[in-house]
């Protein structure tokens, strides 16, 4: 897969989770507080229907408490429990309390029937149908353990009529004298409950203190337990009816009702669902737009990238004249100009190479330059050498010899040569000086043994000792000293050559190191020679080091890592 689709499958996967999380985050916030709102608006609704109800029980009780305390109602009462009145007089009583009854029930159209009960049996009521039965759903043992608290009750007969009693006692001796029985229709109270309820698909249920259902818009359960799934909940969501229902419980009334309120989750929901929908397109249109963006984006992103590219597949074939366009500072911008460096530096990189390559070649010519024909001097240092034999001249005959086998190691066509070799070139080049210079020269050779079968190139040390002698140790008065050492160290070979002789300063030490850094000087042949094979053989990993004080002499080291070197055995 390329970068630019990688960037773009990257840039759409964190744009798609922020997009899903802020709609899924926006959604259940929304969901949250909608939630709080309703259940807040659920609570004050039904805390106004409680409200409603407690008028509504208040008005019922203040009618039998008002009656219960009339002076009329209490002296009728004690006359029937004293008997012996004649019919005139039951009428006369029958009328006075039905007159006073009749102020509370002929007024208000919610009550069926209102009635006294005297102790005996004896009833006064006021009916909206005189030809029906009084009911009553309480014994006179129920009223009076009651001892003036009043009773609720839905009647069986099927109307769900609501029937209330209370003991009448005497305001003096508070024994029972009677009690008063009242009817309701069913709307006096159900009616409350039917604001809430064409708000929602809702139930209500208003129990007594028995649980037992006196008022609910799911007429079936009147009069009938509530069940214990509804009644016995630990949270505000119940399984009902395979319904989930959210319940709310208000705080009991003051006849010990209760007001119960379930309501369908999927109800309370439906309203969420829009927002729901809106949360989900939104995001859908954010991911889209980021996408579209984001891809946007990328492809002029990517434009310089690919651009890199092709210039670098040119690089590859061989072309390095391409070059990229920098049109940012970004890191793009940063890796299109370390590019642009990259091919500068491969072109000086290839133009060195050819300059050393150059450089190589003139090294060699120079080195052959040096060799003088050495088969021709080779044949006339043997003739010599001969000649000298036949006329009883040893020195002579030693010396061509020597001179001899230092020019015969010149020849060598590979190039390369033992360490053992090159320092038996030394020793005949330094037999021949001893000659020139008798004892003012002395030699010291320092060599192991372990160095003597690597393979080095031809001439390595030669000029660095000629140029010993004859710019060291020759210009001064007396003898010098010369010390040839060889060693391993480090995982190196060195070769050290020390002498005595008048040194030099620092600064011409720095001109034979610059001279050895340029290419078409005619200066320092020697050294430079040896300085340019080192460098084109062994690269930067070899080193040629000189150290040097004026009158006290001079050092120059060579080292050579072993990892680069040859080795033969036994000179094989």
């Amino acid at each position: 897969m390329r970068l630019q689709k990688k960037l773009i499958l990257t840039c759409s996967a964190l744009i798609a989770a922020v997009g899903i999380m802020i709609g899924m985050g926006s959604f259940f916030v929304y969901s949250e507080i909608y939630e709080k709102r309703t259940d807040q608006y659920i609570v004050n609704l039904i805390r106004q229907i409680t409200n409603n109800y407690e008028h509504n029980i208040a008005m019922i009780e203040d009618i039998t408490f008002d009656i219960l305390k009339n002076s009329i109602i209490q002296e009728e009462l004690r006359r029937c429990e004293i008997g012996n009145l004649t019919s005139y007089e039951k009428n006369v009583q029958g009328k006075r309390i039905k007159n006073i009854l009749a102020n509370y029930a002929l007024f208000n159209s919610d009550i069926i029937s209102l009635s006294v009960f005297a102790k005996d049996g004896t009833e006064f009521s006021i009916k909206k149908n005189i030809f029906e039965e009084t009911l009553q759903m309480f014994t006179w043992e129920e009223i009076v353990t009651a001892n003036g608290s009043m009773l609720w009750k839905v009647s069986d007969d099927g109307k769900d009529s609501i029937c209330i009693a209370r003991a009448i006692l005497d305001l003096v001796t508070m024994k029972p004298l009677g009690y008063i029985n009242v009817v309701c229709e069913k709307e006096f109270f159900g009616s409350l409950i039917q604001d809430i309820v064409d708000i929602y698909s809702s139930r209500v249920y208003v129990v007594n203190e028995e649980n037992e259902v006196m008022c609910s818009n799911d007429g079936n359960s009147i009069g009938e337990l509530l069940p214990e799934e509804v009644l016995y909940t630990n949270n505000n969501y119940i399984t009902f009816e395979k319904t989930s229902f959210y319940v709310n419980r208000d705080k009991a009334m003051s006849n010990n009702w209760t007001l119960i309120y379930l309501v369908p989750v999927d109800e309370l929901r439906k309203e969420v669902v829009p927002f729901m929908i809106f949360s989900i397109l939104f995001s859908l249109g954010c991911i889209l737009s980021g996408v579209l963006a984001s891809s946007l984006y990328t492809r002029r992103m990517m434009s310089p990238l690919e651009e890199l590219s092709k210039n670098m597949e040119a690089v590859g074939k061989g072309d390095f004249t391409k070059r990229v366009r920098i049109t940012s500072d970004d890191e793009i911008g940063q890796l299109g100009e370390r590019y642009n460096q990259m091919a500068d530096k491969i072109m000086n990189l290839i133009e060195r190479v050819y300059k050393m390559e150059i450089a190589q070649k003139q090294a060699e010519i120079e080195f052959l330059r040096m060799q003088i024909n050495p088969h021709f001097l080779y044949n006339t240092l043997d003739t010599i050498s001969w000649m000298a034999r036949s006329e009883g001249n040893e020195n002579i005959a030693q010396i061509t010899t020597a001179l001899g086998d230092l020019l015969r190691s010149t020849i060598k066509q590979d190039g390369y040569i033992t360490v053992a070799q090159e320092l038996d070139s030394i020793r005949n080049y330094l037999f021949i000086q001893k000659f020139l210079f008798g004892e003012k020269i002395k030699i010291e050779y320092a060599i192991d043994e372990r160095v003597l079968n690597y393979v080095i190139p031809n001439f390595l040390l030669q000029p660095i000792v000629e140029n010993a002698i004859y710019h060291g140790i020759e210009p001064k008065m007396e003898a010098g000293f010369l010390k040839i050492a060889s060693y391993i160290k480090d995982e190196k070979l060195y070769f050290v050559i020390s002498d005595d002789g008048i040194g030099m300063t620092k600064k011409q030490v720095e001109n034979i190191y610059d001279e050895c850094k340029r290419l078409q000087s005619k200066n320092c042949i020697g050294i430079k020679n040896v300085y340019r094979r080192l460098y084109n053989y062994y690269g930067e990993e070899s080193t040629l080091e000189i150290q040097s004080r004026v009158n006290v002499g001079t050092t120059v080291s060579i080292a050579i890592p072993l990892r680069l070197l040859e080795k033969r055995v036994n000179g094989f």
